[in-house]
């Protein structure tokens, strides 16, 4: 029996979404998952960068080249036209925020922030709190009205039933890792006798990311040990405004001169691995995530982790890190400073970590994913 399956990706704009489709359709088998055509429904920069292959059928229509409202009144209104149109069977929403109306459907779970309320309230009386208000009830009814529901992680699964009960087909399927990133780092023996010491923690400027946080702890670090440590902040010159600015006041207070703190924009991939290759310790201080793909990104590079102690990240990386409380700078401080100290644990965490890297496989993911969809889709034809 083969079946026609539609993907909503219209709502695919962060580079981990982005990152996810690309390689759940490029490990894709059709005769395996008995799924005949795929179309998928996403804006011209993302299409352009999935290859044309004969059972995968791209749709791009202008209403997604225009405001956010009428991107939304096309998914609400006409996207469900569209896939009776084609004969799709099942719609997969890869993002639970949609509102298109087609009814079955598969939606996935990708946003944390509106569920997690000490993270939400971060934002009081700003547009994104807004935001993010709304979106929680959107996500909420998109829940209810599916079929079946992709978690990516556990944590993420536990978190929504808590608003949700979850009575209904459902997997968790973490995400993959891009293979660029299995670089093997060789690390340090005696990472402390070093002229300098680089810690690298890739993040946009946002308030649950605590960069600021990071770089006091760095700072004090130099100061009580007298140690060259220099921090790099990858991708942290974009984001919330409000964010953006403690980063600077903080910079200000502690490296004004620029002694120690180096940032940049949004890097590419290649751009990064570069980055990572001349970093001897990686940090993860998010305090709300769904699936931490920077973090299991770092693992695979067999760099030693220092990790934030909330969300999933005990989850994904398990004993394979020193944990910290991403709000206390001094518990910043002393993990990351145990990890430049003590050269049999830092080795030890970096091969266990990179050991664990090894599961999160896009082509694990892709599998998983239709393997899911495909015995949903027969669910409904019987």
């Amino acid at each position: 029996m083969h079946m026609n399956l539609a993907i909503d990706a219209t709502r695919n704009k962060s580079g981990g979404a982005i990152v996810h489709i690309i390689n759940i359709l490029k490990y894709f088998n059709p005769e395996k998952h008995s799924i005949n055509e795929i179309h998928l429904w996403s804006y011209e920069k993302l299409l352009n960068q999935i290859p044309d292959y004969p059972w995968l059928v791209k749709h791009c229509p202008n209403s997604l080249k225009k405001s956010i409202v009428n991107q939304l009144s096309w998914q609400y209104f006409s996207l469900p036209k569209e896939l009776k149109k084609n004969n799709c069977t099942l719609l997969f929403s890869v993002d639970a925020g949609s509102v298109c109306r087609f009814r079955p459907y598969i939606t996935m779970s990708r946003d944390m922030l509106s569920f997690e309320k000490k993270e939400f309230n971060r934002y009081s009386f700003s547009f994104s709190w807004l935001r993010l208000y709304l979106l929680k009830y959107v996500q909420l009814s998109s829940f209810k009205n599916s079929i079946a529901t992709i978690f990516l992680t556990h944590y993420a699964k536990n978190k929504i039933s808590q608003y949700h009960k979850i009575n209904y087909d459902n997997i968790v399927i973490n995400h993959g890792i891009s293979d660029e990133f299995r670089i093997n780092k060789i690390n340090k023996l005696n990472l402390i006798k070093e002229e300098e010491i680089i810690l690298t923690y890739v993040s946009n400027a946002d308030l649950y990311k605590h960069n600021w946080n990071i770089i006091e702890a760095v700072h004090r670090i130099r100061k009580e040990h007298s140690l060259n440590v220099k921090l790099q902040l990858i991708g942290s010159e974009e984001g919330n405004a409000k964010a953006l600015l403690k980063i600077d006041e903080v910079i200000n207070k502690f490296d004004l001169k620029k002694k120690f703190i180096y940032r940049t924009s949004k890097v590419n991939h290649p751009q990064l691995v570069t980055y990572l290759e001349n970093t001897d310790i990686f940090v993860f201080a998010s305090t709300c995530e769904n699936m931490p793909n920077t973090l299991i990104e770092g693992m695979s590079t067999s760099l030693p982790v220092v990790c934030s102690n909330y969300g999933p990240m005990p989850e994904i990386i398990q004993d394979a890190a020193i944990f910290f409380d991403p709000e206390n700078v001094s518990s910043i401080k002393n993990a990351l400073y145990e990890m430049i100290v003590n050269d049999d644990l830092r080795l030890k965490l970096a091969h266990k970590s990179n050991l664990l890297s090894k599961q999160f496989s896009w082509e694990r993911c892709s599998n998983e994913t239709f393997e899911f969809i495909s015995n949903t889709m027969k669910k409904i034809e019987e």
